[in-house]
């Protein structure tokens, strides 16, 4: 759906001149996120790209990968230690991670 060259003014404009953010836009526009992602894209800047968060599983990710290596069928690897994990949602972090593992390294 074609938006209006108005539109298109308005939100170049919120975003050059005023510095407003893609959300600020949006809401302010009333139109989706998306939306004025396109219209900046158009007029040539490119997607601003989002930093990537760290995972609560990252710092025991080696042992994971370890314990994998060793029991490639283990579903749990806290399950075989004496060690708990750190957190509450941490195991559906493992359980994550172990499928990812499985899918790139084809276990």
């Amino acid at each position: 759906m074609a938006i209006p060259p108005e539109l298109e003014a308005k939100i170049l404009r919120y975003f050059h001149v005023e510095k407003w953010r893609v959300g600020t836009i949006a809401q302010q526009l009333g139109v989706h996120h998306a939306t004025v992602d396109r219209v900046l894209s158009q007029a040539g800047l490119p997607k601003a790209e989002r930093p990537h968060r760290a995972s609560l599983i990252d710092p025991y990710l080696p042992f994971v990968l370890k314990t994998l290596e060793q029991y490639p069928l283990c579903s749990r690897p806290w399950s075989s230690t004496r060690v708990s994990p750190p957190a509450a949602s941490l195991p559906w972090c493992v359980s994550a991670a172990t499928a990812a593992v499985r899918i790139t390294s084809g276990i």
